[in-house]
C-alpha cells in the first residue's frame, strides 16, 4: 500500500471513488488519494475489501481524525447524534505501535525551510493529564503568592520545558489551550509571560553561552517577568523605550537607569513575584544610542527576596479582573549589570569598548518583537478556546434548564433564541480556531528553523488576534443575553468574562514589531508609503489622527487594523497603480473589493498632499474607511489560509473560581520559609 500510494489511479481502483482524503505514511511522505466511505464501526471499514488486506502487509492501520464538538444534535451545525466524528474525515495512517486507537500518541507535521519535514512526536493525552494535574488548584490560587507558587511547581517539574518553544513548539502551545479550558484567569497571563516572554526571549536572543542558563533557571523554579513597556509609551511599546543601559568601558558595566517616571516600567505582569528579568533598554555605547536591547538582570535575592540596590518596585493594586496575577512599576536607579548581562546571540561588546553585530542580522526590535508574536497567537488561541468550551458548559446547563412553554415545558436548549446563538457561535468560533491552528503551524515552522516570521505570517497572526478575539468577546456577549440570570453567578464561567477584554490589549503592537510606527510632536504616528501615484517617491511619516489613537478604548485591536491597511497602500504603491486597477476591474477576482477599496482610500487621502496637519485631518475624515479596508484585508487572510484541527480535542474544563483574595500577599510572597525559596 505505501507503494502504492504514489499511484494515484492505482488507489482509485483499489479503494473506489467516493471522496478524497489524505494518507499519512510510515515512509513520512503524504498523499492524496481517493478515500472511501466509512461503513460501520470497523475501523478498517475505511478501507474495504482488498484495503484490509494491504493493510495487513503493510503494518500500517487506518483510522478516521476527531475533533471535540457538542453532541446535542441540532444545536451545533457539525454535531451528530454518534458523537465527535464530523463530515468528511481524513485518513491517517500510523505504524500499528503508534495507531491511535492503541495509544494517544501524535505525530504533528510541518515542513521546514530546507523542504525536509520536522516531526514532533509526544503523547498528547499523557501530557495534557500531566500538565493539569500540576495546575489542579488553580481556581483557588486567587492572590499571586499563591498563584506564583503554582507556577513554580509547574516549571520545576519539567513537563514543559523552556527549550520546547524551539524543540516542540506544538507542545508550547498545547499548554496554553489547555490552561483555557479551565478558565481564562489570570494565571494564564503569568503562564505565557514566563514561558514565552521570559524564557522564549533568552531562548531566542541569548548566545550560546548564555542559553545554557536556562537548565538551571527552570531546575530552581525562579520566575522571571519581561520588562519592556514604559509608562508613557502605552501600547507604543518597544517603539519608545527611555530607559537606559549606559556602557562604562572604566568598570566594564552597564548602567541601567530610568530617567524619569515617565521611563519607568510599567503594567509589567509578574514583575512583583520575580527574581529575575529581561529589560529592554536603550543601548548607549561611547555616547552612541544603538537602540532598545535586550538585558538579563537579577531583581531579587533569591534567599532573602530583597530587592537589589538601586532597583524599585511598586505593586498596580487591584484589579476587577485576574487578582492572582501581579502587575508592577519598576523603576531602576544606576543599577550597575555585569557585561554578561546583554543578551549576545546578536551583537556584543567588544574588547575594545566598541559595540559588535553578530551575524547577519542586526539587533532591532523586529528581532526582540518575536516574543511578542508568539504571544499574540497563544492570547487569540486561548480567548477563541476559552470562548468556546464557555457555550459548552452554558449549553449543557440550559440543556437541564426546564422552562414552561406555551406547549408545557421545554428545555432552554430549545428556544429558538437560544438554538441561534449556539449554532451561529460553534460556526464562528471553530472557523477561527481552526485558522488560529493553521497560522500556528507556520509559526511553528519558523520558531523551530529559528528564523524571523514574513510580513505575510506577522500579518496572519495579526489577523489572528483580531478576529479570534473578536469572535470570542462577541459571541459571548451575545450568549449572556440570551442565556439569562445564569450568567451572573459564580462558577458557571461568565465572572472572568472581563478577561476577554484584557486579551485585547495584551501583546504590544503589530506596528512595533516592524518598526511601522513612530512618534512625532506627542502624537502617534506611522508610515504613509506614498498613498497616492501622484506620489510615489517617497515614504513619509504621518501622524494618527485622535480617532485612531492607539489609545483609544480597543488599543491593540486597532494598531493592528492601522497597519494591515497601511501595508496594503505600501503594497498599492510598490506594485504599481496599474496592477491595482487591473484587479480591481476584474469581475473574477477575490480580491476586486479590497483593491478597489484602496485605491479609493489613496484618492480620499490624496489632497493632504504631504502636508501632516492635513493629513491627520483627513484620517481622521476617513477613519472609517482606514477600518474598512483593515477588515476586507481580515477576510482575506481568513479566506485564504487552509484551516486545520488542532491535534487535540476540545474539551469543557471550567471550575469554580474562588472569590477569596488575601490583600496580605505581599507579606505570604515575602515571607515564604527558607525550604520554599529557590536556592
Amino acid at each position: 500500500a505505501a507503494r502504492l500510494c504514489d499511484n494515484t489511479q492505482v488507489m482509485s481502483l483499489l479503494f473506489g471513488r467516493r471522496g478524497v482524503g489524505v494518507v499519512r505514511l510510515a515512509t513520512r511522505t503524504t498523499t492524496t488519494v481517493p478515500l472511501a466511505a466509512v461503513q460501520g464501526s470497523d475501523a478498517h471499514g475505511l478501507f474495504p475489501g482488498a484495503s484490509q488486506t494491504a493493510a495487513a502487509h503493510t503494518g500500517i492501520t487506518i483510522c478516521s481524525s476527531y475533533r471535540h464538538t457538542n453532541t446535542s444534535a441540532g444545536l451545533h451545525p457539525s454535531s451528530n447524534p454518534s458523537g465527535l466524528f464530523r463530515a468528511g474525515p481524513r485518513l491517517e495512517a500510523y505504524p500499528r505501535s503508534n495507531h491511535p486507537m492503541n495509544t494517544s500518541r501524535r505525530v504533528v507535521r510541518s515542513a521546514s525551510t530546507s523542504g525536509t519535514e520536522r516531526l514532533t512526536e509526544f503523547d498528547h493525552e499523557a501530557f495534557s493529564s500531566a500538565f493539569l494535574q500540576e495546575i489542579h488548584n488553580v481556581e483557588n490560587a486567587t492572590d499571586p503568592a499563591q498563584s506564583s507558587a503554582i507556577l513554580r511547581r509547574l516549571v520545576k517539574s519539567g513537563l514543559l520545558k523552556y527549550t520546547d518553544m524551539r524543540d516542540a513548539p506544538e507542545k508550547f502551545f498545547l499548554g496554553h489551550r489547555l490552561l483555557s479550558t479551565v478558565g481564562l484567569g489570570g494565571f494564564g497571563i503569568r503562564f505565557t509571560v514566563q514561558y514565552n516572554l521570559f524564557a522564549g526571549s533568552i531562548l531566542g536572543l541569548a548566545g550560546p553561552e548564555q542559553s545554557r542558563m536556562l537548565g538551571p533557571l527552570q531546575e530552581e523554579g525562579l520566575l522571571g517577568c519581561f520588562l519592556l513597556t514604559e509608562m508613557q509609551a502605552g501600547v507604543l511599546s518597544g517603539l519608545i523605550v527611555e530607559t537606559t543601559a549606559t556602557w562604562n568601558s572604566a568598570t566594564k558595566t552597564f548602567d541601567l537607569h530610568t530617567p524619569s517616571d515617565k521611563a519607568a516600567k510599567n503594567w509589567i505582569s509578574q514583575g512583583f513575584t520575580a527574581e529575575r528579568g529581561v529589560v529592554i533598554a536603550d543601548l548607549i555605547v561611547n555616547g552612541k544610542s544603538h537602540g532598545p536591547h535586550p538585558f538579563f538582570m537579577e531583581l531579587r535575592d533569591p534567599s532573602t527576596l530583597d530587592l537589589l540596590t538601586g532597583i524599585r518596585i511598586d505593586d498596580m493594586g487591584t484589579k476587577t479582573v485576574a487578582n492572582d496575577l501581579d502587575n508592577a512599576r519598576v523603576w531602576f536607579d544606576h543599577v550597575q549589570l555585569p557585561k554578561s548581562a546583554l543578551l549576545n546571540k546578536f551583537c556584543e561588546i567588544s574588547d575594545d569598548d566598541t559595540y559588535t553585530q553578530v551575524g547577519d542580522q542586526a539587533m532591532r526590535i523586529e528581532v526582540i518583537g518575536q516574543r511578542l508574536l508568539t504571544g499574540r497567537l497563544v492570547i487569540a488561541q486561548a480567548a477563541v478556546v476559552a470562548a468556546r468550551v464557555l457555550h459548552m458548559k452554558t449549553e449543557e446547563y440550559a440543556r437541564q434548564k426546564v422552562c414552561n412553554g406555551l406547549d408545557g415545558e421545554v428545555s432552554l436548549a430549545s428556544m429558538p433564541q437560544l438554538r441561534a446563538v449556539f449554532a451561529e457561535s460553534y460556526a464562528e468560533l471553530d472557523e477561527m480556531i481552526r485558522f488560529s491552528a493553521a497560522v500556528e503551524r507556520r509559526l511553528s515552522q519558523c520558531l523551530s528553523d529559528g528564523s524571523i516570521p514574513d510580513n505575510d505570517l506577522i500579518d496572519a497572526i495579526s489577523v489572528c488576534k483580531i478576529r479570534c478575539i473578536d469572535a470570542a468577546s462577541q459571541r459571548v456577549y451575545a450568549l449572556r443575553q440570551e442565556v439569562g440570570s445564569y450568567a451572573l453567578m459564580g462558577g458557571t464561567g461568565f465572572e472572568l468574562n472581563d478577561m476577554f477584554l484584557c486579551t485585547k490589549f495584551a501583546e504590544g503592537n503589530r506596528n512595533v514589531e516592524t518598526s511601522s510606527a513612530t512618534h512625532f510632536g506627542g502624537r502617534t504616528a506611522y508610515f504613509d508609503p506614498a498613498l497616492l501615484p501622484l506620489a510615489p517617491s517617497r515614504v513619509l511619516i504621518r501622524p494618527v489622527p485622535r480617532s485612531l489613537n492607539p489609545l483609544n478604548y480597543e488599543g491593540d485591536t486597532r494598531i493592528l487594523q492601522q497597519k494591515l491597511t497601511r501595508d496594503r497602500l505600501k503594497a498599492l504603491k510598490d506594485g504599481g497603480l496599474a496592477a491595482t486597477l487591473l484587479v480591481a476591474l476584474n469581475p473574477l477576482s477575490s480580491d476586486g473589493a479590497e483593491a478597489r477599496a484602496a485605491l479609493l482610500l489613496a484618492r480620499k487621502l490624496a489632497p493632504a498632499g504631504r502636508d501632516r496637519t492635513k493629513m491627520a485631518a483627513k484620517m481622521d475624515e476617513h477613519w472609517r474607511d482606514i477600518y474598512a479596508l483593515a477588515d476586507m484585508i481580515a477576510d482575506r487572510h481568513v479566506r485564504e489560509q487552509k484551516g486545520i484541527d488542532f491535534p487535540e480535542p476540545i474539551v469543557e474544563r471550567i471550575k469554580a473560581f474562588s472569590p477569596k483574595f488575601d490583600f496580605n500577599w505581599k507579606d505570604t510572597t515575602m515571607n515564604r520559609s527558607l525550604k520554599d525559596v529557590p536556592k
